[in-house]
């Protein structure tokens, strides 16, 4: 989400660059989904996003319906604060936006390493 060729809006690729510990800045929840009025999950199935005010809303007792509600009046105001951000809980991992081909080749270069480290190891 923050390569630039990521169609993801300016405000997400932010708040990612800024998350600096997934374990304090990301919380599983079925509240990222309801808030955006999406009741398709059953409760088993939540998801990890950084923490948002609609989340610390629904904490402080919010009614889902009012903070859906809340969440749909911001969200045509361009209000950020409150919207959700997917992120997984090693997001504060991530310090910089490099393009694309440089995040995936960087990843298979580690994965060669981890590689070799295992067929020596043997």
């Amino acid at each position: 989400m923050v390569a630039p060729e990521s169609d993801a809006e300016d405000y997400k690729r932010d708040a990612l660059l800024s998350a600096s510990d997934g374990a304090a800045n990301t919380v599983k929840s079925y509240v990222h989904d309801h808030v955006q009025g999406n009741w398709t999950w059953p409760a088993l199935y939540d998801a990890r996003a950084l923490v948002h005010r609609s989340y610390d809303d629904d904490v402080a007792g919010m009614a889902i319906e009012e903070n859906e509600a809340r969440y749909k009046r911001a969200k045509e105001k361009g209000e950020t604060s409150i919207m959700v951000t997917w992120s997984g809980s090693s997001v504060g991992l991530i310090r910089s936006a490099p393009p694309a081909a440089e995040i995936t080749k960087s990843v298979r270069d580690e994965a060669v390493e981890v590689l070799r480290g295992l067929a020596a190891a043997l």
